[in-house]
């Protein structure tokens, strides 16, 4: 999305965008998000709920974000959840 449009987003919107943003440049795709950001703020931190996908291997967990900025990704594969 381009800056100037990016002043008419919501936090919630922004927030999802920067978690994709991270998460695509760390190879995954097929984002999911689960967590209801329609109420984020950006001065607030939040456990965002995923789903995802990397070389065709699902993965599940959390973003942490705080003030808008990605803190912390907690993702694990399919094949780690079942051995």
């Amino acid at each position: 999305r381009a800056e100037a449009h990016n002043a008419e987003l919501t936090s919630g919107e922004k927030i999802r965008d920067a978690i994709a943003t991270k998460l695509f440049s760390l190879g995954y795709g097929d984002l999911k998000i689960l967590s209801d950001l329609s109420a984020a703020r950006l001065d607030d931190s939040y456990e965002v709920r995923v789903e995802c996908s990397r070389e065709s291997m699902p993965s599940k967990g959390s973003v942490v974000v705080r003030n808008g900025a990605i803190v912390d990704v907690r993702l694990q594969s399919a094949s780690q959840s079942f051995p």
